[in-house]
């Protein structure tokens, strides 16, 4: 049996702190999905990056060219084998397919359009029909495809989602 221990870290704050209790938690668990990571490059930030590649750990990152908030990582223990990284066009999605002892497991780090939670979800999708919440709830349709897309391909899978208010 393969147990996962997943945590999930909002970089808002200082992140050198952040590389010191990522380095701290990375001993104990299987991968961490960080959300705001800022602007950032495929692989992650450098602070970070060189702080978990001493140690063999991967990191990959995504995220938006228009919206730094808008930004996600997964950084995954050496333990494991990297098979597939997923990255969809908006900067939202970042999956990393990931193998051990026979199994094949896909994580995802997703975010998800600040206060869709407050829009709600559409009960008929309408493309003539473009109301103050329109766009956000596009946008949220089209993470939710790219998921179901992603997903179809992989037996096991687990998905981190983040929705930001305001």
């Amino acid at each position: 049996m393969t147990v996962f221990c997943v945590h999930s870290h909002n970089l808002r704050g200082s992140l050198k702190s952040t590389a010191d209790w990522t380095m701290e938690t990375m001993a104990s668990c299987e991968c961490t999905a960080l959300l705001h990571v800022g602007p950032t490059g495929p692989e992650g930030q450098s602070i970070l990056k060189s702080r978990l590649e001493e140690d063999g750990h991967f990191i990959c990152a995504n995220c938006s060219n228009h919206n730094k908030s808008r930004s996600v990582m997964i950084i995954v223990h050496k333990s494991w084998r990297i098979d597939q990284v997923y990255r969809d066009p908006s900067g939202s999605l970042v999956g990393v397919v990931m193998s051990k002892h026979g199994l094949q497991i896909l994580l995802i780090s997703a975010y998800l359009p600040t206060n869709l939670d407050m829009c709600g979800v559409t009960l008929v999708w309408d493309l003539e029909a473009k109301d103050r919440n329109y766009d956000t709830q596009e946008e949220a349709h089209t993470i939710y495809s790219c998921l179901r897309e992603w997903t179809s391909r992989h037996t096991y899978w687990l998905i981190g989602l983040w929705i930001v208010s305001e």
